[in-house]
């Protein structure tokens, strides 16, 4: 059995949950997570290029150069594992081959019929599992190229319909990390099947993206996201609270939106009559009433929102 990624706990809390609302939250941390590890926020930028780039290109011209690929190796190397020999391979590649393999790769994934490929529970039948194999296999005739590379790929073509293989998702739904194509396919399905369930504006993309922000959240300040009052290493409640318990949840939203990252959250007090929500923290003390008002100071005791 594989040694789990470190911060494997809050990815495997995450999966459990059909909360659209927690998985927001959590998926709202990645642009934090990303600038808080070296370089990572550059190669993001640069790959969310090219897919809009690709997204362009005719059915005739798409397809990847070497330098994209190796952009989108050192993007995979920062958010997992750095493997030297990876790009030592790559580099072997001459630019016309992965031009080939690639424009044959995006052909076969832009093809794939969401529609048609999955289940009635969300996940991937026969035919689509075959459709998954197939621009995956097209780019693993490249040296270096495994499922993990070819699916950092794809992802820029069809978020939709592929995700990226973090080791993090690996975690949550395999018992151990081989890095074969079968296993790929089986976290895909299962990322789509949540993608499925959380409904609009989700994705097998995304769903990744948001499992492995959970996990590197958790791996590097404690936090579990995927809580509803969440933890962090000293045992301290952060602001991490689903409006939907509130009534009137537009403006409940909109009060806590203004108290995130105002300090220590400990407790939540409605009190219906006034239409008062009081947080109380440990650092300052603010109010807001159904009017609007708002009056904030230092305090040790209640804040009052």
């Amino acid at each position: 059995m594989s040694k789990k990624r470190a911060g494997f706990q809050a990815a495997a809390h995450l999966i459990l949950t059909e909360n659209a609302l927690t998985w927001e939250r959590v998926d709202d941390r990645f642009d934090q997570v990303i600038h808080s590890i070296t370089n990572l926020r550059a190669y993001h930028d640069s790959l969310r290029i090219m897919a809009e780039q690709l997204s362009k290109d005719s059915q005739d011209m798409a397809s990847i150069s070497k330098n994209d690929l190796l952009q989108i190796v050192g993007w995979k190397h920062r958010v997992g594992q750095n493997r030297a020999y990876n790009v030592k391979l790559i580099q072997a590649n001459t630019d016309s081959i992965i031009e080939s393999h690639s424009h044959a790769a995006i052909i076969l994934a832009r093809k794939i019929d969401a529609t048609t490929v999955l289940t009635n529970d969300g996940e991937l039948n026969v035919h689509g599992q075959t459709a998954v194999r197939e621009p995956l296999s097209e780019l693993m005739i490249l040296k270096g190229v495994g499922p993990a590379t070819a699916s950092a790929v794809l992802m820029l073509i069809r978020p939709d319909v592929f995700c990226y293989m973090y080791d993090e998702v690996i975690d949550c739904f395999e018992t151990a990390r081989d890095y074969t194509l079968s296993q790929y396919v089986r976290i895909n399905s299962r990322c789509l099947q949540i993608a499925q369930k959380l409904g609009l504006g989700w994705t097998t993309s995304r769903v990744a993206r948001a499992i492995w922000t959970a996990a590197r959240e958790m791996a590097m300040h404690g936090i579990d996201l995927s809580q509803d009052k969440a933890k962090d290493t000293a045992g301290h409640s952060k602001i991490m609270l689903e409006p939907t318990s509130f009534s009137n949840n537009k403006r409940k939203a909109a009060i806590l939106d203004s108290c995130m990252g105002m300090g220590e959250l400990e407790e939540v007090n409605v009190t219906k009559d006034d239409d008062t929500l009081q947080l109380k923290s440990s650092t300052r003390e603010s109010r807001h009433e159904a009017g609007g008002k708002a009056v904030t100071r230092a305090s040790t005791g209640k804040r009052k929102v």
